[in-house]
């Protein structure tokens, strides 16, 4: 509950003490929803005591808006930030981070929230336009990406498994029921977006998708922007009001460096 807010990031005591089998873990309110985090899990802490009950607040109130009830993908899952939360309001969360050292982490603050922990699928690989194999870096914070050769500088590279959305479906059936579709890859957008585009036809999800134009060319952003305006009839910008505009010089905007895009099927003012 929102009221809760006022102990946001201090160890939970007393009454609400977790049972003995859970690990240390302090929370954080985030839009009236209690978030634990694994005080095990150390890598990114500050993150959690620090900036997560005011990160990105535009972004998980399209979240607020559009996950209750409905079976979400959320594709860059990092290490937990949005499929925790997602899993307060929604009926199931499939997450996918393809990193060994954020998906570890994504796991431990996964396992002292036990309330949501059902309703969560966390998978350690990567969307891709087919199966197999992609290298990606491997520091645990939320800048790792795919990379295409072993020479990038200033990399600790791995390999991970990759899948196509057809795969995807075949291991996870449930997404047959999707209603909503994240999208944050730092810059493999422009693989994975036109590799959902038949997908996002024929199940007719609400999508939201970052653009990172940090990590790639201009012309690979557009790229997926037109993608995204073939494919959806209304895109809107985080604000859920302002339509997108699809022909900018640059999309270097936004709380990450970039824009977001949110992709609906009918005018948002219908919603609800």
């Amino acid at each position: 509950p929102a009221g809760a807010a006022q102990d946001a990031g201090k160890p939970d005591v007393g009454a609400a003490r977790p049972p003995t089998s859970v690990p240390p873990r302090h929370s954080v309110v985030k839009l009236g929803y209690r978030i634990y985090y694994n005080l095990r899990a150390t890598q990114n802490i500050g993150f959690w005591s620090r900036a997560y009950e005011t990160w990105e607040d535009t972004t998980f109130l399209v979240f607020k808006r559009f996950t209750p009830n409905k079976i979400v993908l959320d594709i860059g899952a990092w290490v937990g930030p949005t499929a925790l939360w997602e899993a307060q309001v929604a009926k199931e969360v499939i997450a996918l981070e393809p990193t060994k050292a954020a998906f570890e982490e994504f796991s431990a603050h996964l396992e002292v929230n036990p309330g949501i922990k059902d309703r969560v699928v966390p998978l350690n690989m990567a969307m891709n336009d087919k199966d197999g194999v992609v290298q990606i870096s491997n520091r645990g914070d939320s800048m790792d990406q795919v990379v295409s050769s072993a020479s990038a500088p200033g990399t600790n590279l791995i390999q991970t498994r990759s899948v196509s959305i057809g795969t995807l479906r075949k291991e996870h059936p449930e997404l047959e029921g999707v209603g909503f579709v994240k999208i944050d890859t730092e810059g493999y957008e422009r693989v994975i977006v036109p590799a959902l585009r038949d997908f996002f036809i024929e199940k007719r999800p609400v999508a939201f998708v970052s653009l990172h134009p940090m990590y790639i060319s201009h012309s690979d952003v557009q790229g997926v922007v037109d993608v995204l305006k073939s494919t959806f009839p209304y895109l809107y910008e985080v604000d859920m009001r302002t339509p997108f505009m699809t022909n900018r010089a640059a999309y270097t905007y936004g709380d990450h460096g970039g824009a977001d895009v949110l992709c609906t099927w009918e005018p948002v003012d219908r919603w609800f």
